[in-house]
């Protein structure tokens, strides 16, 4: 019988990389990641500036276009409208605190002043 010589052996090599290769690699993302999370917290946001967490970005925040679910969100968030849901779903007042429908082509919504101003004090007035 042939005796087996007692050889080294390289480090095994997982990925294609050396495993000297692999720590190298880990330490410098590792840094990489401890640098970007200290130079995230530098700075203090602005106070003016509204910081909101999404998934992804809205395609569009006119709410007559974004229909995707993050441009709703922020829609939602924006703006308000003349009608809403109640908690049976069916129509409820939201700025219109009454409506008429006097034919089915003519919708006439009725809003208070104080419900219906605008964040700059103006009123609303729509034709």
């Amino acid at each position: 019988m042939r005796k087996l010589e007692n050889r080294q052996r390289p480090a095994p090599n997982v990925c294609g990389l050396p495993l000297m290769r692999r720590r190298s690699s880990f330490a410098a993302a590792t840094a990489f990641a401890l640098s970007l999370s200290v130079l995230s917290c530098s700075s203090k946001p602005d106070p003016n500036t509204l910081v909101m967490l999404i998934e992804s970005s809205p395609a569009n925040l006119d709410p007559r276009v974004g229909v995707d679910a993050q441009s709703e969100r922020i829609d939602d968030l924006i703006f308000d409208d003349l009608l809403s849901r109640g908690d049976n779903l069916d129509v409820a007042p939201g700025l219109a605190e009454r409506w008429e429908i006097p034919d089915p082509l003519t919708y006439i919504f009725i809003c208070t002043t104080a419900s219906s101003s605008m964040t700059a004090g103006r009123s609303l007035r729509a034709m």
